[in-house]
């Protein structure tokens, strides 16, 4: 009898598996496992004051910790610090029926025996040490296709987004959820809390999407989140490999303007809001050549720091145009390009007071990367430090940007690539810095820089990669090596050339 009991489960078990696996079509099972050495000097772009990254907070890795991190092995006795990371993903998606699908994303991101990564210096500083084990989600979405009307698709949960270059909506690379990453550059978490609705009527394509990007206060109060609405419509030709876009988005952060505004009689929270309408085309003239452009304008309020109890309008411009040109007959696979970017910046008097509206661009949810080092200076790594503050007017690259540059890149061996990029970057406005004791105008150089990427397919599973990067510093970071603190006028020079290599291996599944 126990033996019929225990016979009869187990065909229930199967009877319910039967029917569990009858409910789903396919499960694919992916991920990638990537281990990089990182190596940076002078990103604080000052020589011989033994610092070689100093996070926004102006703690300094080797003392602590602070915003950016800090490797265990390192001190503050060298202009250059090391140290390695590894990113785990693991990826399950799954076919319900043939309209309904899921994906799930889990990550694994840490630097290898680091100590801790929290703000503070010293006996104040809070190790997250225990987080570096744990998984986290990157990516949690269903997608419901012909949902209820045949040309609509529907995608709710955490997803990739982006739209057209990225220049306005793309993969926005700025999550290191678990605090247990140094470079948060490097983060694999690039998504979105969000509702899609797509809408495919070939060969017009109309996207609408609403995306949480944060809570203000931590709870479920959604008068203080930001909030980004987006609508995009799409066409593609027949011909010339051509695609036009326009598209309108609305930027309503109640959660930055809550939290910075001072409580005061006459004032508790100010309007942040940004309203960007834009378009964007671009198309093959002949089969080899690339070209397009993009331009897009900004209005609403703004609560800057400037003007510290009243919004003031935002007007601002971002316009890009590029080319490229490929030798796809060629044995090397030859290519060259060229890309300007242009955001507008705010203008400031001598003294950093406002002189009217807002023009500083609003850099929203950028994913294209204008130099691997200067793109992230004043974002995660301190410029200038001057008693622990930056030089007044230099800005992250978010706004107030000029860059243009050339790249090219061949392929010597069928399984390894060779591509650089050359960056002349400059302010739209003029740089007024606090360096050396006094205010002065310093222009709008902000520099050069050189990257150079190395690829080798070693299998189709397997990719070796290296990754070279020169900063070279303009007139916006000379300067006196002196402080306004007497005493305090051993910084090292302004205008050192910060350098970054990167290696390592990716192994795909």
């Amino acid at each position: 009898m126990k033996h019929l009991r225990i016979l009869g489960v187990f065909a229930l078990a199967l009877a319910f598996s039967g029917i569990a696996i009858a409910e789903t079509q396919t499960v694919k099972v992916s991920g990638s496992v990537d281990a990089k050495w990182i190596y940076k000097e002078n990103f604080d772009l000052r020589d011989n004051n033994d610092t070689s990254v100093v996070p926004l907070t102006g703690t300094i890795p080797g003392q602590g910790g602070g915003a950016a991190g800090a490797p265990n092995d390192e001190t503050v006795s060298n202009d250059g610090a090391d140290w390695f990371m590894s990113t785990v993903q693991v990826e399950i998606a799954a076919d319900l029926t043939d309209n309904v699908s899921t994906v799930i994303n889990l990550f694994n991101q840490r630097d290898w025996n680091a100590n801790t990564y929290d703000a503070g210096v010293g006996a104040t500083a809070s190790s997250n040490v225990a987080n570096e084990f744990d998984l986290g989600v990157d990516l949690a979405y269903v997608t419901l296709k012909e949902a209820f009307y045949a040309p609509l698709t529907l995608t709710l949960g955490r997803q990739d987004i982006e739209f057209g270059r990225g220049l306005i909506f793309g993969n926005w690379q700025i999550q290191d959820p678990q605090s247990t990453i140094i470079a948060d550059e490097f983060s694999a978490v690039t998504s979105f809390d969000a509702a899609r609705a797509t809408l495919d009527f070939e060969p017009w394509t109309i996207d609408f999407v609403w995306a949480n990007i944060a809570g203000g206060q931590g709870d479920a109060n959604d008068e203080d989140d930001r909030n980004f609405w987006f609508t995009n419509v799409n066409y593609k030709f027949s011909e010339y490999n051509a695609v036009w876009e326009a598209y309108l988005g609305v930027d309503a952060d109640n959660a930055t303007a809550d939290n910075t505004v001072p409580a005061s009689a006459t004032v508790t929270a100010r309007s942040n809001e940004t309203y960007v309408i834009g378009t964007r085309a671009q198309f093959d003239p002949v089969s080899n050549m690339t070209l397009g452009a993009e331009g897009a304008y900004q209005w609403g309020k703004s609560a800057t720091t400037v003007v510290a109890t009243e919004s003031v309008d935002r007007e601002a411009w971002m316009f890009n145009v590029f080319g490229e040109y490929r030798w796809a007959d060629h044995a090397y696979k030859p290519y060259v390009g060229l890309e300007y970017f242009f955001s507008s910046g705010d203008e400031r008097t001598s003294t950093g007071a406002a002189t009217g509206s807002n023009e500083g661009w609003n850099g929203l949810f950028r994913s294209p990367t204008y130099g691997v080092i200067h793109d992230y200076l004043e974002t995660y790594y301190q410029t200038a430090l001057v008693s622990g503050t930056t030089a007044a007017g230099d800005s992250s690259s978010a706004t107030n940007l000029q860059t243009f540059f050339i790249s090219g890149g061949f392929a010597p061996m069928e399984d390894l690539k060779i591509d650089g990029k050359y960056y002349w970057f400059f302010t739209d406005e003029d740089v007024f810095s606090g360096t050396g004791g006094a205010n002065q105008n310093v222009g709008t150089d902000l520099g050069t820089e050189l990257d150079v990427n190395v690829t080798y397919d070693y299998t189709e599973d397997v990719t070796f990669t290296l990754g070279l990067a020169w900063f070279f510093p303009g007139d916006v970071y000379e300067g006196a090596n002196t402080s306004a603190t007497p005493g305090a006028n051993n910084f090292g020079e302004l205008d050192a050339t910060a350098s970054q290599v990167v290696t390592g291996v990716n192994v795909t599944f």
